[in-house]
């Protein structure tokens, strides 16, 4: 270049406006991103798989089928406890999470506590329905 005045000029104006772009942009932090899963642990203590499969993990995935936002239902049964994944509606407004999560565990909770056979007090051994 031969007329460096230009060539400093076009540079510290681009620096200039580069730093006013800057600063005007939103300060955002990361964006709200309802997570919409959660799970269910139920713990019976001595209960065999089978029984754990039978009288609480199908019982606790039939209850929770019944909510409409319920998208996917995954689940474990061991020897003295179940786990239930559940996965909710993407669509559904992150807002509405919460209220969705305490349906199904009340829901479960009177489920639970219904219940008769060998483990009467098994609605008080829900352990979680949270987000993971």
């Amino acid at each position: 270049m031969e007329q460096r005045h230009v060539a400093g000029v076009i540079v510290d104006r681009g620096l200039a406006s580069g730093v006013l772009q800057l600063s005007s942009m939103p300060q955002r932090k990361d964006p709200d991103t309802p997570v919409k899963s959660a799970v269910a642990i139920t713990v019976w203590p001595g209960a065999k798989g089978e029984q754990i499969e039978q009288l609480v993990t199908r019982r606790v995935e039939e209850k929770i089928a019944q909510n409409a936002r319920v998208e996917k239902i995954r689940s474990i049964s061991r020897t003295s406890f179940s786990i239930v994944y559940v996965d909710l509606d993407e669509n559904m407004p992150g807002s509405q999470v919460g209220k969705e999560l305490d349906d199904i565990a009340l829901k479960l909770v009177l489920s639970l506590a219904c219940r008769k056979g060998p483990a009467p007090s098994i609605s008080s051994r829900i352990l979680a329905i949270q987000p993971p």
